[in-house]
């Protein structure tokens, strides 16, 4: 019987959160005149920590049999805006500094992957040390517009080939890596944005098990007070599909719900944070009468300050 790997499930759980906030088509409705232009402001010397943080647990049912798993996962990582061009344009060089992974489920107990400790040596820990480890320390470099469009995605080998050995031979590429780590904030339409104002995306990534694809909608709320600063807050609503590779796992997605707040500071040109719940049921026809049930709640921050 062909067994679905822990470590694919996980990076798909990954790859779902980056989808939500990733845009590769984004068309705005209405268009309007007047109204605010959201654009990020980059400058050479003026870096940014980035903090992410998902939370996610899963409701799985096996055969018949219950179970339940959490998995909290901590990034730390910083921009470093070099190249900045005079239409705002500007090359961002990331680089991890630090990954915590926190899973407790049935089958493997409680694991503790932390990249400032040691290397875990042995079983599950160990597959999913060799995935996240080679992320840390390493640069990352793409392009960005001021409206949020990430481009020219260039990514070490070494944190490729970190990724292909713990998911089963599939590589990703520089551009699936990118979508997945540095798309923090949608793209922002061309035209001005009034109260109430909505755009959508459509955004595509081939994960190692299939195509996730979703469908996101944005709506501009307005600004709000937030400690002396204005911030102009979007909702954010999402709905996903996954397209399975034929002879690979079977994939199909149930009820949905999402909901999600983005707060970005136009004076300083950059986004504050965004905070995204959502749930929703899964089906994985992993193998021939090897059918895995889950629901999974899952709630991403991210957290974006100026380096000191």
């Amino acid at each position: 019987m062909k067994r679905f790997p822990l470590a694919a499930i996980l990076l798909c759980g990954s790859l779902f959160l980056a989808c939500q906030i990733a845009s590769a088509q984004t068309t705005a409705e209405p268009a309007t005149e007047t109204g605010v232009k959201l654009r990020w402001k980059f400058s050479e010397g003026k870096n940014l920590n980035v903090m992410m943080t998902q939370d996610m647990k899963q409701e799985m049912k096996v055969a018949g049999q219950s179970m339940a798993s959490n998995m909290v996962n901590k990034t730390w990582s910083q921009w470093r805006p070099t190249d900045v061009q005079d239409d705002g344009n500007a090359t961002i060089v990331s680089e991890v500094s630090r990954v915590v992974m926190e899973i407790d489920n049935p089958a493997t107990g409680k694991m503790v992957i932390d990249t400032d400790q040691a290397a875990a040596e042995e079983g599950q820990a160990a597959q999913l040390d060799a995935m996240i480890r080679p992320m840390v320390d390493v640069e990352i470099t793409n392009a960005m517009s001021p409206r949020g469009k990430v481009s020219d995605v260039k990514i070490p080998e070494e944190v490729l080939a970190g990724l292909k050995g713990a998911v089963g031979g599939a590589m990703m590429s520089a551009e699936q890596m990118g979508e997945m780590m540095q798309k923090v904030s949608p793209i922002f339409p061309e035209e001005g944005l009034a109260s109430g104002d909505t755009w959508k995306s459509k955004s595509e990534v081939a994960t190692p098990v299939g195509n996730m694809k979703v469908d996101s909608k944005y709506t501009y709320e307005g600004t709000v007070e937030i400690e002396g600063d204005t911030l102009h807050s979007i909702k954010v609503e999402m709905n996903m599909d996954f397209e399975a590779p034929e002879g690979g796992p079977a994939i199909e997605f149930g009820d949905q719900d999402s909901t999600g707040i983005m707060l970005f500071d136009n004076e300083k040109g950059r986004l504050v944070r965004s905070d995204v719940e959502q749930s929703f049921t899964l089906k994985v026809n992993a193998a021939p009468g090897q059918v895995l049930e889950q629901k999974i709640t899952q709630k991403m921050a991210n957290v974006i300050e100026e380096a000191k």
